[in-house]
């Protein structure tokens, strides 16, 4: 598990990450095309921003 800082360098290599505490399959991605400062994550062609409990969460995790 890691923190934001860890799950954006993640992203940014093009993989795909969620919280532990997330049910289902839902995961999170750095969509083409948005700028990599944005606080929007993508999942399932829908957009979401990021809340502070998911800025601060450190259950992090790697799933592509």
């Amino acid at each position: 598990m890691a923190d934001i800082k860890q799950a954006a360098k993640w992203m940014k290599e093009g993989k795909k990450v969620r919280r532990r505490a997330w049910v289902g399959d839902m995961s999170c991605y750095l969509e083409p095309g948005f700028p990599e400062s944005s606080n929007i994550m993508a999942w399932k062609n829908q957009f979401f921003t990021f809340i502070a409990n998911d800025l601060l969460a450190d259950d992090w995790e790697c799933v592509d």
